[in-house]
């Protein structure tokens, strides 16, 4: 039976979202600042070229994803450069 939610459980999903979205963020940005001082010539180059940003964004999700222990496996093997995944 589907029925509305309530005004408690609106406010308690709000926060729920609220607080996840915050603290990924926030994560994303510290990881985000590791990678750029492990790395200091892609920080250049985000510097030198702001059009760069949202691609390093996407790839800072890919690649040092702001949750921890999100475990990521692909569906078949898969060659890189550096071997197979």
């Amino acid at each position: 039976e589907l029925r509305r939610l309530d005004d408690v459980e609106i406010t308690g999903f709000v926060a729920l979202l609220g607080g996840a979205g915050a603290e990924t963020v926030t994560k994303l940005v510290g990881s985000a600042m590791v990678e750029f001082a492990r790395h200091p010539e892609q920080l250049q180059k985000l510097l030198d070229d702001r059009s760069l940003v949202p691609a390093a964004v996407e790839e800072l999700l890919r690649y040092v994803g702001p949750v921890q222990y999100n475990v990521r496996y692909t569906l078949k093997e898969t060659e890189v450069p550096s071997g197979t995944i």
